[in-house]
């Protein structure tokens, strides 16, 4: 396995991607995460530009999703925008070259764990089919805030079932 360090951070208006890039390998980073946690700044050509510049100076990329795209969501209408935007992500993932998309589970809102389990899991069960070809994998990070759902206990219970699913990845 590879360990490969970077940053987190878009270019700089003004600044032409190449040369962002650049700055970065003298730096000595080898990895990107791209913070697409307001919305989606950038469309696909762009993404696939930007992508083939960053795989030939061997950075390896990766896509935070929106904040706003919570698993936990209790609305349906909300929940299903959440859903879109976690596809719209991995989508924009693909174009990149980027193996995983990063998204948080969302607030607890106040209600029992099972339940928010359940709701992520159908959640997820919609997303899996929909992106299942993309060669882009579905990272979900924990905030570490109580306020929020998501600890690595959590996470190793919604991977657990997917993993044996899938012949153990």
């Amino acid at each position: 396995m590879t360990l490969r360090f970077g940053i987190s951070e878009l270019p700089p208006e003004g600044i032409d991607d190449a040369d962002f890039l650049d700055g970065l390998v003298e730096e000595g980073h080898r990895a990107l995460e791209l913070p697409f946690t307001g919305g989606f700044p950038w469309k696909e050509k762009r993404c696939e530009t930007f992508g083939a510049l960053a795989a030939a100076r061997d950075i390896r990329l990766s896509v935070h999703a929106p904040y706003f795209a919570g698993l936990t969501i209790p609305d349906e209408d909300k929940g299903k925008q959440s859903v879109f935007a976690i596809e719209h992500t991995m989508k924009l993932g693909k174009w990149l070259g980027a193996p995983v998309i990063v998204a948080h589970f969302g607030a607890t809102y106040d209600e029992d764990p099972a339940v928010l389990m359940d709701r992520i899991r159908s959640r997820i069960d919609i997303i899996a089919p929909k992106v299942a070809g993309m060669g882009v994998g579905l990272g979900l990070e924990t905030s570490g805030k109580r306020s929020q759902f998501g600890s690595l206990g959590d996470i190793a219970q919604l991977v657990t079932p997917i993993a044996v699913g899938q012949g153990g990845r």
